[in-house]
């Protein structure tokens, strides 16, 4: 089982809670839950059977389609499709209209490069202009006049008129493959920043009022070597209480700490789990919620 995805995505006046799990092999199904106020207002559910080779599956591909999945359902909420209510469950293709999401690009990347691609391209020197487009073009410069012909006998023909130049060609291509280059380069600067990622694995699920082993592990986000050394704190958030530090500790030398924790009993409020971690590489911070143990 991969761990999971939870993010908040604030639309309007709601906070809405995006949970996207993988079921097990027992149950091999990738559903993505979109709560409000510990009301679930969508499922999504993507089997991955096909991931499937003997008793084992294939977990890149698996953690892709994850990924895949809550990314596009986070974009479906912040675009309003959640407006109007309770949807259920969500059909095959619902959110797939979205923006793709390349791998290893930050949202703050992609959203940059959207504003760039829906932006229309400044005029250049020697541009035409562009028809249904209002305001001046600027035009390429004259070239110098040529000096005056000398002076013909009364008796010469006047020589012939110039053929007439054509006019200077549009340079669009050329700012089309400038802004192409620009994006390329933008998006590999972001590829290429080293940053730390966290996983969470659980040896059951997290249930109010529960005991269960906790284990944390900290990473490198391009190559995915251990961290050891990072800094890592679990605390419970809920309605009904303060916040709640449940473990603090230092991943060894595989980029793991381990910890046997009690989840408090929240009765029927809501609750998560916040893992947090800082490193030389920067911070990060996941969240779980944790269901209500059963009356």
């Amino acid at each position: 089982m991969i761990t999971g995805f939870n993010t908040d995505v604030k639309h309007d006046t709601k906070v809405f809670h995006v949970q996207t799990e993988d079921r097990g092999l027992a149950n091999p199904v990738v559903e993505s839950l979109v709560y409000v106020g510990g009301e679930i207002l969508l499922s999504k559910k993507s089997p991955y059977s096909d991931l499937i080779s003997g008793d084992r599956v294939d977990e890149k591909a698996l953690r892709e389609m994850m990924d895949l999945q809550h990314r596009r359902v986070i974009e479906a909420v912040r675009r309003g499709r959640l407006d109007k209510g309770k949807v259920g469950d969500a059909p095959p293709d619902w959110a797939d209209d979205t923006l793709p999401h390349p791998d290893k690009v930050s949202p703050a990347a992609l959203a940059a490069v959207s504003a760039i691609l829906s932006a229309p391209p400044e005029p250049l020197p020697g541009d035409l202009p562009v028809p249904g487009r209002s305001g001046p073009v600027t035009t390429g410069a004259a070239p110098p006049a040529a000096p005056p012909p000398p002076a013909a006998p009364a008796t010469a023909a006047p020589p012939p008129a110039p053929a007439p130049q054509p006019p200077n060609p549009p340079k669009s291509g050329a700012a089309l493959r400038s802004l192409d280059q620009v994006i390329v380069d933008y998006l590999a600067s972001e590829a290429a920043s080293e940053h730390l990622e966290i996983a969470l694995t659980a040896d059951a699920e997290l249930v109010s009022g529960e005991t269960l082993m906790l284990t944390v592990r900290a990473s490198t986000s391009l190559t995915e070597k251990p961290l050891a050394g990072a800094h890592v704190s679990m605390r419970v958030v809920s309605t009904v209480r303060p916040p709640q530090i449940l473990f603090r500790g230092v991943t060894d030398a595989d980029g793991i700490v381990k910890s046997v924790c009690v989840l408090p009993d929240i009765g029927t409020g809501n609750a998560a789990l916040i893992i947090a971690a800082s490193s030389s590489l920067g911070n990060n911070e996941i969240k779980q919620l944790i269901r209500k143990k059963p009356r």
